[in-house]
């Protein structure tokens, strides 16, 4: 039983190790299930020929993580398959190792037991172990903390099939050792050096593969860097173009002071009035609608307000947002533009006017900002790994939400999705901002 508990140590960094690569659910029965799971699993011992333990481990292991983890399927299995062999090939290498067994168990000169001898030498075993996942999990940790907000189908479906390689391998020396002609006749004994540098080999190529995995999602983060720089270049004009907007109104004022002006020092109130008349008032109107204190967010409200009008749908915004100390201005312009963009690009695909409906509602009152975006839709919600895609040809589209997730997990926010197949409802709250 001591041993057993002793497994937990192993189990407790092989855990936080796949937790980088899969989510596992929160429930705390579920953590510690996890942890003192993959601890036993670790401690199988695993000998030449042994086809039974090590099949048993591989599907103990896939039915423990695809039950205690919630992420998606794909990075469920990559999880296992680039961790499995490793836990395989350290087992099979620490049993076979005769000369420790013999030396250890066997041999040791110290007046104890071979019983307590063989105690302490699997502690010793655990111990090593626990070390080496301990080693694996520090070293790799933090050059794949944000994998999992990259990672999609087709990248975890490369990483499996280098696994299922591995895995192969691993099967072909350990169920099958290989062996060699002794000279003697048709004798054949077993190669256990051939076994050993093959699965060291699988151990290497897992965690090359592991240590690639950031650069595989490289372009992934070009592509939301430059829809995030868009989204930059966007605020930056708006706001240039408002400050282009007051410098005319400026001048046009100037102009039509100067003039009425002239006819009132004159007398003249007939003119005067006329004047006024024929001004136009709704070039003084420079921001348009007002939606919210930020004039750079409200030209662009203002510029989707418009773009969704002109395709017919039946537009409500409610907002009551002023301003927003806590909350960086291109923060607030990204989670709008994104989520707005989206709903234009759905309700343009329904052919009947009639049926394309947004609402939106925004507020923020004493730190707590909430918002709620829902447009009617016609077209099929695609996702890969729990991200949402967009229907766009065109390259760097389709991680809206993914950048409006990033900046509600920014500052510790909530968000919620909810689809029919003719409705879209995005929902956030963000409080302390």
């Amino acid at each position: 039983m001591d041993l057993i508990l002793l497994c937990f140590l192993p189990g407790f960094f092989i855990f936080r190790f796949m937790e980088c690569l899969t989510d596992f659910r929160k429930y705390k029965p579920m953590r510690l299930l996890a942890a003192g799971g993959l601890g036993i699993l670790s401690c199988v011992p695993i000998h030449s020929g042994d086809i039974f333990n090590i099949n048993a481990v591989l599907a103990a292991m896939l039915l423990l993580v695809f039950i205690v983890a919630a992420g998606s399927i794909y990075a469920k299995a990559a999880a296992v398959m680039l961790v499995f062999p490793l836990i395989i090939a350290m087992s099979y290498i620490q049993y076979n190792i005769s000369f420790y067994h013999q030396m250890v168990l066997e041999n040791w000169a110290m007046g104890l037991t071979v019983g307590l001898n063989m105690e302490i030498y699997a502690a010793a075993v655990i111990l090593i172990k626990a070390a080496l996942w301990a080693g694996i999990y520090y070293f790799f940790r933090n050059r794949i903390s944000s994998l999992k907000q990259y990672m999609d189908k087709e990248n975890w479906l490369h990483v499996i099939m280098i696994g299922i390689c591995s895995l192969i391998s691993m099967w072909s020396v350990t169920v099958s050792p290989p062996a060699t002609y002794t000279g003697d006749g048709d004798a054949l004994i077993k190669a256990p050096f051939v076994n050993w540098g093959v699965l060291s080999a699988v151990v290497i190529t897992n965690l090359g593969v592991i240590s690639l995995l950031p650069q595989m999602i490289d372009s992934v983060k070009r592509k939301k860097e430059a829809e995030k720089d868009g989204i930059r270049e966007e605020y930056y004009l708006s706001l240039e173009e408002q400050q282009d907007k007051i410098r005319k109104l400026r001048h046009d004022m100037n102009n039509h002071f100067q003039m009425l002006q002239t006819y009132l020092s004159e007398g003249n109130t007939g003119k005067a009035r006329d004047y006024l008349e024929k001004m136009d008032i709704s070039a003084l109107n420079y921001g348009g609608r007002s939606f919210c204190a930020d004039t750079a967010l409200n030209a662009m409200l203002n510029n989707r307000y418009d773009r969704l009008c002109e395709t017919g749908a039946d537009v409500h915004f409610n907002l009551s947002i002023p301003e927003i100390t806590g909350m960086e201005a291109i923060d607030l312009c990204t989670v709008f533009s994104n989520s707005l963009d989206n709903a234009i690009e759905a309700v343009r695909k329904i052919d009947q006017r009639k049926d394309r409906r947004v609402t939106l509602k925004a507020r923020y009152e004493k730190g707590y900002f909430s918002y709620r975006l829902v447009n009617s839709k016609c077209n099929a919600v695609r996702k890969k790994s729990d991200v949402f895609l967009s229907d766009k040809p065109e390259k760097n589209h389709g991680y809206g939400i993914q950048n409006i997730k990033e900046i509600v997990e920014k500052y510790n926010g909530s968000m919620d999705i909810e689809y029919t197949a003719h409705e879209f409802v995005l929902f956030l709250y963000i409080t302390g901002v």
